[in-house]
């Protein structure tokens, strides 16, 4: 199966910097998206660092048989974060998103934790394959649709899970069987916040490249406002 990738990273109008990442290597099927807390310090090391370490787990898979399991390499990750950040900064921590996806052969394994996104395109058709860890998601769950009036506002970009806050996480996994002619989208909610999904939806179908997809994508995202960081992968998958 081969895969064909592109990522790019953009500020947005707003933010001064930048503190989200990516990591992406095709050769072992391994992509990134993650996205630092604005609210605490170091965002954008946080989510640096946790794509310097997927670079480096790539590399150690391949020179040694006793590499660790992905799923525990990422909780040694968080572990690392957690202990950082409450010496660096011992009344706040930092924290960051990760959404991740891990193919072999035809399978893709997900592992995901915070608000960033995963979304599988199949005949035209999207679906997003990962949930928000989110004060919004819970309330909603909670009180309804109809209450979203009455939601605090600071509950849309609140997490109730990210990496790094504890040194502890549970992370959502799943595995899905990818077939010819899928397309994955990785990204960061400075796109899903200021795009709306059938305009994703059809940039990944009407793309004629995978970088073409990313640059339309951040530009339309920019477009709509550009008020936060904007990262996308976009994977193309070819039997």
């Amino acid at each position: 199966m081969q895969l064909i990738a592109h990522g790019r990273t953009d500020p947005g109008k707003m933010r001064p910097n930048n503190e989200d990442a990516f990591m992406l290597d095709t050769a072992h099927g391994l992509f990134a998206v993650a996205d630092g807390l604005g609210g605490l310090p170091d965002g954008a090391q946080a989510s640096q660092r946790i794509a310097e370490d997927l670079e480096a787990y790539a590399q150690l898979k391949l020179k040694s048989k006793d590499a660790p399991e992905l799923g525990d390499y990422i909780q040694q990750i968080n572990a690392k974060l957690f202990f950082e950040g409450e010496e660096k900064h011992p009344f706040t921590g930092w924290g960051t998103t990760l959404t991740l996806c891990s193919i072999a052969k035809s399978i893709c394994r997900i592992i995901h934790v915070g608000d960033s996104r995963l979304y599988q395109v199949r005949n035209k058709y999207m679906k997003k394959l990962t949930i928000d860890h989110t004060m919004e998601r819970q309330y909603i769950r909670a009180h309804g649709e109809a209450s979203r009036s009455l939601m605090p506002a600071e509950y849309q970009h609140t997490l109730t899970r990210c990496l790094g806050q504890n040194s502890d996480i549970r992370l959502d996994q799943k595995y899905i069987q990818l077939e010819d002619e899928d397309i994955l989208l990785l990204c960061s909610d400075g796109l899903t916040n200021y795009v709306d999904e059938e305009d994703i939806r059809q940039t990944l179908v009407n793309s004629s490249s995978a970088e073409k997809a990313t640059k339309t994508l951040v530009d339309l995202a920019n477009e709509g406002g550009g008020g936060d960081n904007i990262t996308v992968v976009v994977v193309y998958v070819k039997a």
